[in-house]
């Protein structure tokens, strides 16, 4: 039996890299994770959809910076 796998046939999820980012309509800091699966933009730039756990909206957040999308609209 192999030792490296610690329950043989389970599937191992591995997590995203998480980062913060500020709900626009309450205000609260929100953890979510990349999985570094989206494409980067030409700007540098790479958004995500993310479901907010503070109001249940979705986000287009930026996770390297945790900038949202309609703040980058807001010049």
């Amino acid at each position: 039996m192999d030792q490296s796998d610690p329950v043989p046939g389970l599937f191992h999820l591995s997590m995203g890299a998480p980062f913060l980012f500020l709900c626009p309509n309450t205000g609260l800091r929100v953890q979510a994770t990349d999985n570094g699966d989206e494409p980067v933009s030409q700007k540098g730039t790479r958004y995500l959809a993310v479901e907010c756990l503070a109001c249940r909206g979705f986000h287009f957040v930026d996770p390297a910076t945790g900038k949202l999308m309609s703040d980058s609209n807001k010049k």
